[in-house]
């Protein structure tokens, strides 16, 4: 039986081959040579981006390779991907960026290339409604994959039908990734133009932000407080044994200096008077060392010595200061959080016009003042829409006023200014009163009178964001906070002041570090898992399409690319075949795109250039159309190659420039094209190794079942 069953094995042995060769490089010898410190996480990082290219190309070759449709707008679905967890990556991103009237925070790399319409402001600017939804990892995930697909369907449902192929269907999606990346390339389509995504920072997995206030530990105070009391022993030590200068400089050099690095990189935040004191010490040992360094000078090293004594006794106050400070702070902490977490947070001011207006209907005519009809006298000022459903504050800047004065918005009175010093005018403006679009201030006299006369400088909306909300939880000395909204770090945590006297304003900065919780999209610990996650992934699509051809599916698909006419003279309807595997390859080439930007910390409209699905077509034929293994193959080889080839290198009297890469490609492509039709996984039996690896896998199955 087991004779019999030989044959059967051999053979799915020698089509796995590769993949289980791939396999034990990528899942066991690469994460073997980086934990024995052989490669950087870099070097893994970058091998988990060109798996990720192998991903796309295992799904060009199911369409190509086994369909016989070559489709050259796979970097397009590719980039659908890298832009939906780019979007979510960027909802988690750098604390830079606002946080818009609605409470959602307008990522970073949004913010600084927001295309906004003329008369807005940075607090008129919105997230984007097509933003929202890739906040969330589970619908990041799922719309990556769908997206490509729903997109794939879109194009091929019209061209399939309509029996256009070869190189015609190649034209049209060149043409389509073209379009692509034109069109994510503008800025008004809100995607970050030409600048991409970027500026990503941690992954969250729940339905709310998690933010850690870290406090200033008083384990770590005291560390600082005994440390500084060594370094005093050592300064004092250098003064009182009369050293000499070799030997009071090897001292501060390869005790106190390293000791006070050491102590300082011991220590997590540390309060902000304490922090300056430090720094202080510092520049004060380094100038010790210089002046010890200066030989001849020992009126200098004296003086340096006497001053880094003056800043070790500055730095003690206050260290103490703050160990007895600490107990009340933590509770300022406390009551300022829970503060924040149920007030409305920071002004949001929208300019309306920040011009002066001054009008008045008297003038001096031969010494004497005449005195105009006032009627018609009113200023018209038009500005952008604003949100109808919030409430807002009209500020405006009262210079001078006569008499009485109507406030007018959209025709609707919403108060008066009266006769008064120059103050600024607060009037409010209730829900419904302000339209989306085309506003109108009028500003005109309540019933005419002989001497009017009013001055206007900035007038301004301002409107309170919603408070954060969430819960706040206290963890030892630590405090867990969870927003219902998005947040500012700086503006929401880091710059409340959580205790203020006259002598005295400290914020929540001074004490405590902010940050995001969750996993650091450039740690290394994050980078490896990427790695491998891309490596099952590159296994799951290869054996999704392996399963695929290997059935009756597949069987239709070959037949479609070797005789499309016949089958439909059967009564098949290609088309519907054709679909399914464009939308497949679609998908597989969104789920790379997803694991490759957090790998890459960036994605650009450069990477759906036309050139770049046309490079993906050079990976399948160089590694083997039709074999999905060579597909792999080629992928990591060509992009291998490239990362050498791309570098200057040396060989002998010639020196290598990344210029020449485009010759290597050409002449690899051409060379694939003449002597190796069917790429890379034909060499074996080129050069007549098939057998001996065949004899090798025997020996290998005959062994495992001995």
């Amino acid at each position: 039986m087991t004779d019999r069953l030989l044959p059967a094995r051999m053979n799915m042995a020698e089509k796995l081959r590769v993949p289980v060769i791939l396999a034990l490089i990528g899942l066991v010898l690469i994460p073997s040579l980086y934990a024995m410190g052989f490669l950087s996480i870099e070097t893994v990082s970058r091998l988990g981006r060109y798996m990720t290219y192998a991903i796309l190309a295992v799904g060009l070759d199911l369409l190509w390779g086994y369909v016989g449709i070559l489709g050259l707008c796979q970097a397009t679905f590719f980039c659908l991907g890298t832009y939906a967890m780019g979007m979510y990556l960027a909802h988690h991103g750098e604390p830079a960026g606002t946080v818009d009237g609605y409470g959602w925070k307008i990522p970073a790399c949004l913010f600084v290339v927001y295309d906004s319409d003329v008369g807005q402001t940075q607090a008129d600017w919105t997230v984007p409604f097509f933003w929202k939804p890739f906040w969330s990892l589970p619908m990041t995930i799922l719309l990556g994959l769908v997206i490509p697909a729903a997109a794939a369907f879109a194009i091929g449902y019209f061209v399939f039908r309509s029996r256009v192929r070869g190189v015609y269907f190649a034209i049209l999606t060149q043409a389509i990734a073209v379009a692509g990346w034109m069109v994510f390339s503008k800025n008004d389509m809100m995607l970050g133009g030409t600048n991409g995504l970027t500026a990503f920072d941690h992954f969250t997995f729940g339905n709310h932000e998690k933010i850690e206030v870290s406090v200033v530990r008083e384990e770590d105070l005291k560390k600082i407080e005994k440390g500084l009391g060594e370094l005093q022993r050592k300064q004092a030590q250098i003064v009182g044994e009369s050293m000499s200068a070799s030997e009071a400089l090897e001292m501060l050099e390869q005790e106190l200096a390293v000791d006070f690095t050491r102590l300082t990189e011991s220590v997590g935040h540390l309060p902000s008077t304490v922090e300056a004191a430090l720094q202080k010490v510092d520049k004060k040992t380094n100038a010790c060392v210089e002046a010890f360094q200066s030989a001849g000078k020992p009126t200098f090293a004296e003086t340096a010595l006497d001053e880094l004594k003056l800043a070790l006794d500055e730095a003690m106050a206050p260290v103490k200061q703050a160990l007895s400070d600490r107990p009340e702070r933590l509770k300022e902490v406390q009551i300022a959080l829970e503060r924040r977490r149920k007030e409305k947070r920071s002004t949001v001011t929208k300019e309306v016009d920040g011009k002066m207006y001054a009008l008045s209907n008297f003038e001096q005519a031969d010494g004497n003042e005449i005195s105009p009809n006032s009627e018609g006298m009113e200023l018209n000022i038009p500005f952008g829409g604003q949100d109808p459903y919030r409430s807002y504050v009209l500020v405006l800047e009262q210079r001078d006023i006569d008499e009485e004065w109507e406030v007018a918005l959209n025709d609707r009175n919403i108060g008066n200014l009266t006769r008064g010093p120059p103050q600024d005018i607060r009037l409010s403006v209730p829900a419904g009163v302000l339209k989306a679009s085309g506003n109108s201030l009028t500003i005109r006299p309540v019933s005419p009178h002989n001497r009017e006369e009013i001055e206007i400088g900035r007038i301004r909306l301002t409107g309170d964001v919603p408070p954060i909300g969430g819960t706040l939880e206290k963890k030892g000395d630590d405090f867990v906070c969870v927003p219902e909204s998005g947040v500012n770090l700086n503006m929401d945590y880091n710059d409340l002041v959580i205790h203020e006297d006259p002598a005295n304003r400290v914020e929540l900065r001074d004490w405590a570090k902010v940050n995001y919780l969750g996993p650091r999209v450039k740690g290394d610990s994050v980078k490896l898992i990427l790695y491998v996650l891309t490596v099952l992934a590159l296994f799951g699509a290869y054996f999704l399409c392996r399963w695929i051809v290997r059935s009756r599916l597949g069987r239709v698909l070959v037949a479609i690319r070797d005789d499309e006419s016949t089958l439909r003279f059967f009564g098949y309807r290609p088309y519907v075949y054709k679909l399914f595997a464009f939308c497949v390859a679609a998908a597989l080439a969104g789920l790379g795109g997803m694991l490759y930007v957090p790998q890459m910390t960036i994605t650009t409209p450069r990477d759906m250039e036309a050139a770049m699905s046309i490079l993906v077509v050079v990976w399948v034929a160089v590694g083997g159309r039709g074999t999905l293994s060579g597909a792999i193959l080629g992928a990591l080889a060509v992009n291998l190659l490239y990362n050498y080839f791309t570098s200057e290198h040396d060989f002998l009297l010639f020196t290598w420039k990344s210029d020449y890469w485009q010759f290597i490609l050409g002449g690899l492509f051409v060379s694939v094209v003449l002597f190796f039709p069917r790429g890379l996984m034909s060499l074996p039996e080129k050069f007549g190794l098939s057998q001996k690896i065949a004899n090798l896998w025997v020996k290998l199955i005959r062994g495992r079942q001995a």
